[in-house]
């Protein structure tokens, strides 16, 4: 900022003022008086400049609306020029572009380009008999200029461009000629030719039936899961529906339907689609538990019913069913039954103390243990005639007795018995550990009585009694897990 515009600033005209006040006067004054004189002087100052600051104004208003009226006027001599000279045919230009009010500048050449060309560069039928003499450019140049008419102008010139639009089927008279034509009705896909007639676009028969191919087999793919699913299910509906009679796998014959006899075969494509679906058809399907349930098929399954047995099974079932009864079932009952002497025995041979010395009812209750453990009496009453030979020949039976027993924890089970023993044997503890193993078998041997008498009935119903031994042994456990012998699992 210069001096000169500091000096024109109002705090620079308030200083001014203040000094100018308080230099010499002929007047006296007090010092309020030279203060109010400087500030007047300041308020003079202001209002100078503020009537200056109006004047400017309406300078500037007035060479606005000068350069305004002079460009209109140009606006105005531009869209005389360009309809008269449209209008005459003779494809006069006119300005293209239009100045902005206030810039100063004159209108530019009519050479000046427009967006695309000159001005009338692009004019359709311009210059033809009857023809619309302006073209898009002329509008869109009118359109600039603030020309009121050129919304009409330009419906007129999508009139004379595009024609007007005719409803098929009916017939029209031409305005020019006077001459009657019909407009025919079209399909999709078909075009007028020159002379009138009807014809099929070229290549639309061929693309549209490549549409509808396409289509057709979109649809069918989306279709086909659903087609299959409904399908099968049907199959397999009437499949469990239709009677039919068959061998299974143990050679007995069955009276089921078609879909069990598919089964029952061994495969197929419904095999797996059903819950009976499995490695065998008929009563011994499965490998169900005797306790809770029948042999064979799950519950509320649906299952074949035996219409005849084969001979040769039927002999061989019955003779391994007698055996079954003769050498396992009545042998395990007769178990159960001494079980309970057994239990006897070891209890009252535990209310003896025998750390004081081995007396008359230590040697005959002890004879009844070795007796219970499958010892003839007289050779009980022998082997009982002291502590240590009890324990060897009680401790040998009970070994020999688990080591008979059939299961996949017997091995271990014998093993683990017979190192505890060792451990434990010329010690006061070693008689404790023997009646507690022999109670813990005899408990067993209870278990497996009460276990046989149960599902007998359900192996009669199922024709296979010797099942009854395979799904003992399943569930019949470690001798370690009885309670007599938690003690000694420590």
């Amino acid at each position: 900022m210069s001096l000169l515009d500091f000096l024109n600033t109002p705090d620079a005209q308030l200083g001014l003022g203040l000094l100018a006040a308080g230099g010499p006067s002929a007047t006296p004054m007090s010092f309020g008086q030279r203060i109010a004189q400087g500030v007047q002087y300041a308020q003079s100052s202001k209002d100078a400049d503020l009537r200056r600051q109006y004047v400017r104004s309406q300078i500037d208003e007035n060479t606005a609306q000068i350069a305004a009226r002079n460009l209109q006027a140009q606006r105005d001599q531009a869209i005389n020029a360009l309809v008269t000279g449209r209008l005459a045919g003779q494809g006069a230009d006119a300005p293209a572009a239009v100045p902005s009010v206030g810039t100063g500048t004159k209108a530019p050449s009519a050479a000046a380009a427009l967006p695309g060309g000159p001005l009338g560069s692009a004019r359709p039928n311009v210059g033809s008999s009857g023809s619309f003499p302006f073209s898009l450019d002329d509008i869109t140049a009118l359109q600039g200029y603030g020309y009121k008419g050129a919304d009409g102008l330009f419906n007129m010139y999508k009139y004379a461009t595009d024609g007007v639009k005719r409803e098929a089927g009916n017939y029209y008279q031409d305005p020019r000629s006077g001459e009657i034509r019909y407009m025919p009705k079209i399909g999709e896909g078909q075009t007028i030719g020159p002379n009138g007639e009807v014809a099929t676009a070229r290549g639309y028969a061929a693309s549209n039936a490549n549409i509808k191919g396409l289509e057709t087999q979109a649809s069918e793919a989306a279709k086909y899961p659903f087609t299959v699913g409904a399908d099968r299910s049907r199959q397999l509906t009437q499949a469990a529906l239709d009677p039919q009679a068959y061998i299974g796998e143990d050679n007995n014959t069955y009276s089921g339907t078609r879909l069990q006899g598919v089964l029952a075969s061994g495969g197929g494509p419904l095999i797996g689609l059903l819950p009976q679906a499995g490695p065998g058809v008929g009563p011994t399907a499965g490998a169900a538990p005797l306790i809770g349930r029948e042999l064979g098929g799950s519950a509320g399954t649906p299952r074949p019913f035996m219409t005849g047995r084969n001979p040769v099974t039927q002999q061989s079932g019955i003779a391994l069913n007698d055996n079954w009864i003769k050498n396992a079932y009545q042998p395990a009952l007769d178990a159960g039954n001494a079980a309970s002497d057994a239990l006897t025995n070891i209890e009252a041979l535990r209310t003896i103390d025998l750390r004081t010395g081995w007396g008359a009812d230590a040697k005959a209750t002890a004879a009844n243990v070795l007796a219970g453990l499958g010892i003839a009496p007289k050779s009980a009453e022998m082997f009982a005639a002291n502590a240590q030979k009890f324990q060897s020949v009680a401790m040998d039976r009970l070994m020999k007795k688990q080591v008979e027993q059939k299961g996949t924890a017997t091995e271990g089970d014998a093993k683990r018995i017979s190192q505890t023993y060792v451990s434990l044997q010329n010690t006061p503890s070693a008689n404790d550990f023997i009646l507690d193993l022999a109670q813990a078998q005899a408990n067993q041997d209870q278990r497996r009585a009460q276990y046989y008498e149960a599902a007998l009935p359900l192996a009669q119903k199922a024709g296979d009694l010797t099942r009854v031994d395979r799904e003992w042994r399943k569930i019949k456990g470690s001798i370690w897990a009885d309670p007599a012998l938690q003690r000694w699992s420590r």
